[in-house]
């Protein structure tokens, strides 16, 4: 008899710790991962409510006195595009979160998961059409419950540039989930 329960006791035993290794209160994501693509007036040929910038949560705004956007853009020559966080078109009294961007050396589709360190906060960064940017942002319009986060990521890449009026053309790809860095468009993030 004793020989047929100690394998039945293994079994539970293994049940159980296999059980544990899993937490019961963790956080799911709620969302697929969105790739999308944009179109943006620069801040200074933007037509009236016309899109000049991005919230990542929301899509393509234009640039208005709430300053509820991650980034605006503008040119910078014929073949650069600044990205402008919100807080340096705002200043420092009305900035409504922080933004943080990082260059990565990766190919736009190659960038599955965005990294938890190395963003420059706050800072105009400068970008040509092919670079891949990867974007933290601490907008507590998209986080509003700080249990289940306090940042959403994404990742753009310039596609092309037009003059006269200004326009960028990005593609992007934001995981609305507020704590989980998965870039996988299409794919609900599992941690």
């Amino acid at each position: 008899m004793a020989a047929t329960i100690r394998p039945l006791f293994a079994a539970a035993a293994l049940t159980a710790l296999l059980a544990a290794c899993d937490d019961p209160n963790a956080i799911e994501a709620q969302a697929a991962v969105v790739a999308d693509t944009v179109e943006l007036f620069t801040v200074n040929d933007a037509p009236l409510n016309a899109p000049s910038a991005i919230d990542l949560f929301r899509g393509p705004v234009p640039v208005t006195s709430s300053y509820s956007f991650d980034l605006a853009v503008e040119l910078s020559g014929t073949d650069r595009v600044l990205f402008i966080p919100n807080s340096r078109l705002a200043g420092g009294l009305v900035a409504t979160h922080r933004v943080g961007l990082q260059r990565t050396g990766d190919a736009f589709d190659a960038v599955r998961t965005a990294p938890i360190s190395g963003y420059k906060y706050d800072s105009v960064f400068v970008v040509r059409p092919g670079e891949t940017v990867i974007v933290e942002s601490a907008n507590p319009a998209a986080c509003a419950v700080p249990f289940y986060g306090t940042v959403i990521y994404a990742k753009f890449v310039v596609d092309s540039i037009k003059t006269a009026p200004g326009r960028v053309y990005l593609r992007t790809t934001v995981d609305p989930n507020c704590g989980f860095r998965s870039l996988v468009a299409g794919s609900t993030p599992k941690e």
